[in-house]
């Protein structure tokens, strides 16, 4: 058994930064094979193929990153839960903050991984039947680290006859989450996040408000733009990738709905998915 870090009674392993420096390695490892391989083909590296890189680079670098990550999300949820032990107040705080940041590490990886899969064309459609409520339930509790930190309320109500949805469960999961976390993230602390669930004809409305800071009015055509980030949020110190919206606009797209938003600086946004509640299997 390897060297081991005790706090109190507590038993915490310190091979959990090992594993992000191993995840780091492999995807700098992968960087420079992939490097010589394109050198190699070409004898050099033109514009395109400098483009290719960096795609491949997103793409290589979040899955690598994937494996440590689960790993200390693992590690983090043992510890809160006080599985090998009972915390003291300082402990409990540390803990929160590593869950904190785990949760918003995974949120990134994903952000990089959907934008990768998108402009490769890999978004496959696999329709199935899933409960709209719980999916949405369970992306709120994937949340609650940063929903606690920052003593958000959320609510998440079915307005809907339907309970079932017949669509990619997969994609619409990360449609939902993108949105759902967006929301939270940009909420100032003690805010409100309501989510409901509604019918309009054969669609499914997922309508997602919140009491945040808003868009500025002059940047609403850019909502959807890769890597757009509002003015206010940048001003406001609050980091992002400017790939969330983006992605779920482009998923939202292939499953043959839509996004579309309503939103008041300082006072907050709604956003407002449209799906079809039956989707149709994507031709091979």
């Amino acid at each position: 058994m390897g060297d081991m870090l005790f706090i109190d009674q507590t038993l915490f392993d310190v091979y959990l930064v090992p594993l992000l420096l191993v995840g780091l390695f492999l995807v700098g490892l992968s960087m420079i094979f992939m490097y010589q391989a394109a050198k190699d083909q070409k004898g050099d590296l033109g514009k395109g193929k400098v483009d290719d890189f960096k795609k491949d680079f997103i793409s290589v670098a979040s899955h690598q990153l994937r494996a440590p990550l689960a790993s200390l999300k693992w590690y983090g949820e043992l510890l809160e839960n006080e599985e090998s032990g009972k915390l003291n107040k300082k402990q409990k705080e540390f803990v929160r903050r590593m869950n904190v940041s785990t949760e918003r590490m995974h949120h990134l990886i994903d952000d990089f991984l959907n934008a990768s899969r998108i402009e490769e064309g890999q978004m496959k459609n696999e329709p199935r039947r899933f409960y709209t409520l719980q999916m949405l339930k369970g992306i709120v509790d994937s949340n609650r680290h940063t929903i606690k930190e920052k003593q958000l309320r959320v609510s998440v109500k079915n307005e809907a006859r339907t309970k079932m949805m017949f669509q990619d469960p997969e994609l619409v999961r990360e449609l939902f989450a993108n949105v759902i976390s967006n929301a939270v993230k940009y909420t100032k602390d003690k805010g409100r996040v309501k989510i409901t669930i509604a019918d309009e004809g054969p669609m499914v409305l997922v309508r997602v408000t919140d009491t945040g800071m808003g868009i500025p009015e002059d940047e609403h055509d850019q909502v959807f733009s890769k890597f757009f980030r509002a003015r206010n949020i940048v001003e406001a110190g609050y980091k992002g990738t400017g790939l969330g919206l983006y992605a779920a606009k482009e998923i939202a797209k292939h499953l043959g709905g839509d996004i579309v938003f309503v939103s008041v600086p300082d006072q907050g946004s709604t956003f407002t998915i449209k799906l079809p509640r039956t989707g149709k299997k994507q031709r091979k």
